[in-house]
């Protein structure tokens, strides 16, 4: 069974302009969505992984756009903004077996935190659990640790995806490497040697949305970029993978 998974930092559906104000204070519409859509259709996805996303209603619309399923979960106090909600989303093809989220990342005094979020969904009678992570700039090691100890319960292997906000080699991801690889090293291909020269930040050629996999359960086929196209419906360039399920596993 192959599964083709997108992740996007979708930018509250902003766009990637006006990049000098906070993105929740970008005038935005609902028709900024379908580009969005176009954006993630473009590679035909099972799995789309999504972050700053700027309400329920928003990822429910994204997904009625792109005849998928829906789970969100909002981050803790959001900055402390009463107005103010965001979160991640997973749309999904197949069935929704179970979701979860939790906490890895929550600053007392400034009351803001960041969630992960699972869902396990049945993709051709095959249970697949997926992991969706925007982690904060600062203190990303216990973010780490955190989301280590969140994914640790779960049963068979897990895909863990989203924002890291740092780069491939930051020392910080070290204790990720034993159990999952990086899907764009995982293969040698055009489409990947773009992305690691590119990088997934639009303007800063600088490669901090990942896919990663457990080598024993998938086999990376492709990675990369979507098309040039597709590449600036955010301050993010969406990045996807194809995998191959080892039934064996």
């Amino acid at each position: 069974m192959d599964l083709r998974i997108v992740t996007l930092n979708m930018r509250f559906g902003a766009g990637s302009r006006i990049l000098d104000r906070p993105a929740y204070d970008v005038p935005f519409s609902t028709r900024k969505l379908s580009p969005i859509a176009d954006a993630l259709e473009s590679v035909e996805p099972d799995i789309v992984a999504l972050q700053e996303v700027s309400s329920p209603r928003q990822a429910e619309r994204l997904a009625k756009l792109l005849k998928m399923g829906c789970a969100y979960t909002p981050h803790r106090s959001s900055y402390a903004f009463d107005f103010f909600e965001w979160g991640l989303a997973f749309l999904y093809k197949g069935k929704l077996i179970d979701s979860a989220n939790r906490c890895i990342h929550f600053c007392e005094e400034a009351r803001y935190g960041r969630q992960a979020l699972m869902v396990r969904v049945s993709l051709d009678r095959i249970p697949v659990t997926l992991v969706n992570v925007h982690l904060e700039l600062e203190n990303i090691a216990p973010q780490i640790e955190n989301l280590i100890n969140f994914v640790a319960p779960f049963e068979g292997p897990v895909v863990i995806m989203g924002d890291f906000n740092c780069r491939p080699d930051d020392g910080t991801l070290k204790n990720l490497k034993p159990r999952w690889a990086d899907t764009c090293r995982a293969v040698d291909s055009t489409s990947t040697r773009e992305a690691n020269l590119l990088g997934t930040l639009l303007y800063a050629k600088r490669r901090v949305d990942y896919i990663l996999v457990e080598p024993a359960a998938f086999e990376v086929r492709e990675a990369g970029l979507l098309p040039p196209e597709h590449r600036e419906v955010s301050d993010h360039t969406g990045y996807f993978t194809v995998l191959r399920y080892r039934l064996s596993h």
